[in-house]
Order: C-alpha cells, then sequence, then structure tokens
C-alpha cells in the first residue's frame, strides 16, 4: 500500500511539475519594430529558449503594455538551417487536441502570414499586414536575419488584457518543411491543449493614494459616474470588486470621466496607472 501511494504521488507531483506557468510581464518601455533588440525596450521582458540543435538555440523575449503583446526572436535564424519565427496563440485558453476557431498562427518569413483556427496555411501573407508587424522580413542574400521583432495587438486577438488572465501560447522556430522547434519543448504545433499556459502580468508596482494627495476622485459615494483630476500622466483605468475580480476597465481620457452606473451597491477600488505606477483608491458605490 505504501508503495502504490508513494507511486501515485510521484505522478501528481509530476504532473505538477509539467503543468508550469509562465507570466508575460508588463512593461511599458517603448519598442520600435525594426529586428534590432536593446536592452532599454527588452530589459525587462520575460525570456525563453528554442534549442535547435546541439549548438544553436533561439531566444525569445516577449512582454506587454496593454495594448499590444510584443516578441523578439534572436539567434541563428538564417544563419543557421533558415528557420523562421512564429507564434501561437490561444487568446480565449480553449485548449483542444485539434485547431479550433480563434486560435492564431502568426509567421514571419519573406512576408508576414496569418490564420485563424488552423497551422501553416499560407493562404494569407504581406510583406506589411494591417493587423500585426512583424520586422524585418527575410530576404535572399546579406544581411542574413537573424532577429526578428513582432507586435501584436490585442484587438487583434479580440481579448481585453485588463479583464484576461491568461492565454495559450507557444513559439515554434521552423523551416516550414522538416524542422519544427517548439517551446515548451513538449507542446505540440497541433494540438493547442500542449501550449504553455501564460498569465497577462499586471501593473507591477502599486501604491496607496495617500502618496499622491493632489489626486481628487468625486463623487464619493458614486451613483453613476466618477471623475478623476490632477492625475499627471494617468492613462488606465480599472475597477475592481471586493473579491479582487475586475469588473471595468479602459483607458481615461482627459475628461476623466468613468461611467459607473452598471454597478451593484457595494466598495469598490479604483485602480489608476500612472508613469508605470498603480495608485489604488477605494470608493462607495450608491
Amino acid at each position: 500500500m505504501r508503495k502504490l501511494f508513494a507511486a501515485a504521488l510521484l505522478i501528481i507531483l509530476g504532473n505538477r511539475a509539467a503543468a508550469q506557468v509562465y507570466t508575460i510581464p508588463y512593461n511599458n518601455a517603448v519598442v520600435t519594430t525594426d529586428g534590432i533588440i536593446n536592452a532599454t525596450e527588452w530589459g525587462n521582458a520575460a525570456k525563453n529558449t528554442i534549442p535547435v540543435s546541439a549548438t544553436d538555440s533561439v531566444t525569445v523575449w516577449y512582454k506587454h503594455d496593454y495594448n499590444a503583446l510584443y516578441f523578439a526572436f534572436a539567434g541563428k535564424l538564417e544563419s543557421a538551417n533558415t528557420l523562421f519565427p512564429e507564434v501561437l496563440l490561444d487568446p480565449q485558453f480553449v485548449k483542444g487536441a485539434s485547431w479550433a476557431s480563434g486560435q492564431w498562427w502568426f509567421h514571419v518569413s519573406a512576408t508576414d502570414c496569418e490564420n485563424n483556427g488552423a497551422y501553416g496555411v499560407y493562404t494569407n501573407c504581406a510583406v506589411t499586414q494591417p493587423g500585426w508587424q512583424g520586422i524585418p522580413n527575410f530576404s535572399p542574400g546579406s544581411p542574413l536575419t537573424d532577429t526578428v521583432e513582432l507586435k501584436i495587438p490585442f484587438s487583434k486577438l479580440s481579448i481585453n488584457p485588463f479583464l484576461k488572465d491568461t492565454i495559450g501560447m507557444s513559439f515554434v522556430a521552423t523551416n516550414t518543411a522538416s524542422i519544427f522547434k517548439l517551446f515548451p519543448a513538449s507542446a505540440d504545433r497541433n494540438k493547442p491543449d500542449t501550449w504553455g499556459k501564460f498569465l497577462i502580468g499586471k501593473w507591477p508596482v502599486s501604491v496607496e493614494a495617500g502618496a499622491y494627495k493632489e489626486v481628487h476622485i468625486y463623487p464619493n459615494p458614486a451613483l453613476d459616474k466618477l471623475t478623476i483630476t490632477s492625475c499627471t500622466g494617468c492613462t488606465r483605468y480599472s475597477i475592481i470588486d471586493m473579491t479582487g475580480r475586475t469588473l471595468l476597465a479602459g483607458i481615461l481620457d482627459n475628461t476623466g470621466l468613468i461611467k459607473v452606473a452598471q454597478l451593484l451597491q457595494g466598495i469598490y477600488t479604483l485602480q489608476l496607472l500612472s508613469n508605470n505606477t498603480c495608485l489604488n483608491y477605494k470608493f462607495v458605490k450608491q
């Protein structure tokens, strides 16, 4: 009996180890998608490695700024086996043993290719895609392309990063014929339920409102709207209930007006993003 229990425990622990969760960090450092990687743009990004041979690998950096996902592939791409970068995305995290509508394939080679619902469908390829960027494209001769940057807006994926916590994702380095190297290493490009589980990182710094006394939130209690004034640099807001659920989120425009009529009566936290700092305020909804 003890041996059976120990074996079962090892299986459970093994499954837990396999189900690793990754985080896409928030960082608002501007990325210029030009295929040139520098520390200012990518210093606070997460990164993983795709081994492509006994001696070569491709490193993938990734982050978000609440507007878009950003990726950078660097390593021996064209200079090794003419490998092209790909990102596989399951924005709604529905997983599944095969591809379904809403799961995206993004590919950069001589053109930028995309498909919603299947892998490797080259019917929609263009040097410049209207909905996202993959730069630079591969071209014959020098210089060889060994770094590629991608920008994929959340709007392209039809998700709100303020309200969404988890997506499925995998990175691929491929010659499109015989070499398909993925991260996570256990992922299968044709099976979304094997892709990595990635959390959308939230604002990294949180301070109490008392340190920013110049900011005014009124009326409080509120009936149908809140007005925010004197919040220098404030660009976005989020309203969270007492259980930690984000109920409302969006861009804070120059009127400083947030409509809260749809909220139930109760106490809420208003978060404001100001210059990479998250300001927390309590308010009452009547």
